[in-house]
């Protein structure tokens, strides 16, 4: 199919939840196959992860530009949610 419509979806989740977010991926890369194909739509799964691979420190600003060119954003949460910022104080 020539046309296919790219869906980019964004999974975010802190540390505790990494394999429910991997699960998700996964489970968008299956729908690809199946839904996907013959809907021609192709689900792109991004994590802050795959966001972060190319730095070396945590980066909000960029991931802040990987969700702006996002379609779908799923926010997963659990038993933590940010991280301590620089001054102490929890993010």
């Amino acid at each position: 199919m020539s046309d296919v419509r790219v869906i980019r979806v964004f999974i975010a989740s802190p540390s505790d939840l990494a394999v429910e977010r991997r699960a998700f991926k996964e489970a968008i890369d299956e729908l690809n196959v199946g839904f996907g194909d013959g809907a021609g739509v192709r689900f792109e799964a991004l994590t802050w992860e795959q966001t972060l691979a190319i730095m070396t420190r945590r980066s909000q600003g960029l991931i802040n530009q990987e969700l702006d060119r996002c379609d779908v954003f799923v926010l997963a949460l659990y038993g933590r949610w940010g991280q301590a910022a620089a001054h102490g104080q929890r993010a």
